[in-house]
């Protein structure tokens, strides 16, 4: 039995629909993952499960940042590589090359401060962000002098 030409009609205009918004919001600069999975945050007052990552630098410690890039001051002790992190959100900063290719997304692992690692240097098991947009401007995010930004030779981000 098939679809009657009305509801025929009602879901091909929920697929154009879908499809030409999907597209409309990979345009305006919001993440693909969202734009696609159709993700709605959760209501009012309702926190989101942070999702999960571990730390992959090729034996090296991660820095983590007090903003989304190496300009920006240490704002914890550094990660072991393997360390699992939690990830509230991401932010686009920097550009940093990672085991699995280059990345601009910052991960947010403090739900209360300003801490970020760079994505690059986290294993999650996607190449696309796996938190929403951080809300806001980070907070409390001072920037170093650029001499300031390379720590370690045994440390990256």
């Amino acid at each position: 039995m098939g679809l009657g030409r009305s509801s025929w009609r009602q879901a091909v205009r929920g697929a154009c629909v879908g499809a030409v918004a999907t597209v409309l919001a990979g345009t305006m600069g919001v993440p693909p993952t969202a734009a696609s999975t159709g993700t709605v945050a959760p209501p009012e007052g309702q926190l989101r499960k942070p999702a999960m990552g571990r730390v992959a630098t090729d034996g090296r410690m991660l820095n983590v940042r007090s903003g989304p890039g190496t300009g920006y001051a240490i704002a914890a002790p550094p990660l072991a590589d393997g360390a699992r992190v939690q990830i509230y959100c991401v932010r686009w900063g920097e550009e940093i090359q990672g085991l699995h290719g280059p990345s601009r997304v910052w991960n947010k692992i403090d739900p209360r401060g300003e801490k970020y690692v760079a994505d690059a240097l986290v294993f999650t098991g996607s190449m696309d962000p796996v938190a929403p947009p951080c809300k806001g401007r980070a907070q409390g995010a001072e920037r170093e002098a650029p001499d300031g930004a390379g720590g370690s030779a045994r440390r990256v981000g």
